[in-house]
């Protein structure tokens, strides 16, 4: 589960840098996957990053995630909600 987040992660971060490719990655995976991954994306970026790396920007707490995940020193990898794994497998 754990892997599948990060590839969904790194492909939203690096495969969509335009908006012609966001819309056409959105249309691709459909309205209800689409705001799963939202959910996901925000809940990750928003209670595991701004916790993890409190004093650093957005971008600059992504690449200190993915250094610590290959190090393998993540600390505090807490699991995801419940209810956003609920959404996750119902989706």
């Amino acid at each position: 589960m754990r892997i599948i987040y990060i590839i969904l992660l790194l492909i939203l971060t690096f495969g969509c840098s335009s908006n012609n490719n966001i819309s056409e990655f959105e249309k691709v995976l459909g309205k209800k996957n689409n705001e799963t991954l939202t959910l996901l994306v925000n809940d990750f970026e928003n209670d595991f990053l701004r916790k993890q790396y409190p004093n650093s920007e957005l971008n600059e707490s992504y690449k200190k995630f993915l250094i610590d995940y290959k190090n393998d020193s993540l600390e505090n990898w807490v699991p995801l909600p419940k209810k956003i794994t609920e959404k996750f497998n119902s989706s």
